[in-house]
């Protein structure tokens, strides 16, 4: 598509250096994270024709979440109307809608003991139930502006977009993004609009398809404009802004923050592993991966004043305020003694009943 190896080599390395992948790769696990390489995999076949494992990686990414289910619609769409290809476009849109369904209706409901898809609960503000976030969606148009439109959220939309110097606008790819920016920016929940996290998996393969197509139309215009070597300075640009951005907002390769294992993170380590393998734990996020080898294990404050074990964030978790963080500790010591403390986390064990 590129067809000059510079501007591809520009691109890949664009990509490794984009902060949204650093934030995927990093922040806790979720099986979404590898429905970034499975996307660019089901697009590549798409454009070589492999149908078998077109719809084989299609599937594969289907597997990691059910919120894939509306990429893939929107990746159908895009194929039938843009890439002029109904036959596989139309079958790729039901199998993402028949996903959707099958998941948000069926399977999760079955599967959550209070018979519910929980996290429709981050759109509360658009409405209490489906029916009513499904009206405020179609019928108030003016309040989806103002959930949108607010400062953090177009901060966030410029991070996303300033790596790639927002090519992806130039060309119609750029619908590939509108599932992932809706669930993103209508959301109540202030962590999907940050860098670090899995909620950018759904969005970074579309970001840069969209940008990679998005080339072709912008060497157009440079060769209606008579500029020579534009493939070559769009790919300097490119690299210029990628660095630039990992280095003010990412956490690695060249951030200057970026993190090395401390001695109090060794203690932390092994403050975790005094803790029994058959213990019920409630931990907040960045601890949950040191202790997931149990039955029992929740996110703080879940559960905090039943569970055997409880590991909290010193600095505050990020998802609580300071008033909530304060509450919640202020109980747990009614239940639970002090077991081991360093400088990140402290380690709560509930106390002994008397007899």
């Amino acid at each position: 598509i590129l067809k000059t190896r510079f501007l591809a080599f520009a691109f890949a390395l664009s990509y490794l250096l984009h902060p949204a992948l650093a934030g995927i790769a990093l922040v806790d696990f979720h099986p979404i994270a590898f429905s970034v390489p499975l996307v660019l995999f089901a697009f590549y076949f798409f454009k070589k024709q492999m149908w078998p494992l077109y719809f084989i990686f299609v599937v594969l990414a289907l597997l990691t979440e059910e919120a894939v289910s509306l990429y893939t619609v929107f990746f159908g769409i895009y194929i039938f109307f843009f890439e002029k290809n109904k036959k596989i476009g139309l079958l790729t849109g039901i199998i993402g809608l028949l996903w959707f369904f099958c998941t948000f209706y069926f399977l999760i409901p079955k599967l959550n003991a209070k018979g519910n898809y929980f996290f429709f609960g981050y759109y509360s503000n658009l409405g209490q139930t489906q029916s009513a976030i499904f009206k405020t969606l179609l019928f108030n148009p003016l309040f989806i502006l103002q959930t949108i439109f607010t400062k953090a959220k177009l901060i966030y939309i410029l991070k996303l977009f300033l790596p790639v110097l927002f090519i992806p606008i130039f060309s119609p790819a750029i619908l590939l993004t509108s599932a992932g920016l809706a669930q993103n920016l209508l959301t109540s929940n202030h962590a999907q609009t940050m860098m670090w996290g899995q909620y950018n998996s759904g969005l970074l393969p579309f970001i840069y398809l969209s940008a990679i197509l998005g080339v072709k139309n912008i060497m157009s215009l440079c060769a209606k404009w008579r500029i020579s070597h534009g493939a070559v300075i769009l790919g300097v640009l490119l690299l210029i802004s990628g660095l630039a951005c990992n280095v003010i907002y990412s956490f690695f390769p060249v951030h200057k923050q970026v993190h090395f294992v401390s001695d109090d993170d060794r203690l932390s380590q092994q403050a975790l592993a005094k803790i029994p393998h058959d213990a019920s734990v409630s931990a907040f996020e960045q601890a949950l991966g040191h202790v997931a080898q149990r039955e029992k294990l929740f996110i703080f404050p879940i559960h905090y004043t039943h569970t055997d074990y409880v590991i909290t964030d010193n600095h505050k978790e990020w998802y609580l305020t300071q008033e909530q963080h304060d509450y919640f500790l202020g109980k747990l010591k009614e239940t639970h003694d002090l077991q081991a403390k360093t400088w990140r986390l402290t380690v709560f064990k509930k106390k002994e009943t008397k007899k």
